[in-house]
C-alpha cells in the first residue's frame, strides 16, 4: 500500500481531522493552551499518540489552529 493512496483516502473520507483534533483537546485539557514548555509537550504527546500529525498539533497548540 503506497502512502499517496492512504493520504488520497484519508482526504476522500470526509473526516475533517483538524476538527477531530480540536474536540479531543477541548475535552482532555478544556481548551487551555499550555502556558510553559513541559505543559505543551505534555498536551502534544496526548495528542500525537492519538495519532495525529505533529504539524496540526503544533498550529492548535501555537494558537493558530488551522483553518487549512
Amino acid at each position: 500500500m503506497q502512502r499517496a493512496d492512504v493520504e488520497q483516502a484519508l482526504k476522500e473520507c470526509g473526516v475533517n481531522w483538524q476538527e477531530k483534533l480540536q474536540e479531543v483537546w477541548q475535552r482532555k485539557f478544556a481548551g487551555e493552551l499550555p502556558v510553559d514548555a513541559r505543559e505543551r509537550a505534555r498536551q502534544g504527546r496526548f495528542l500525537s499518540y492519538r495519532g495525529y500529525p505533529l504539524d496540526m498539533i503544533g498550529r492548535l497548540l501555537s494558537g493558530r489552529g488551522g483553518d487549512d
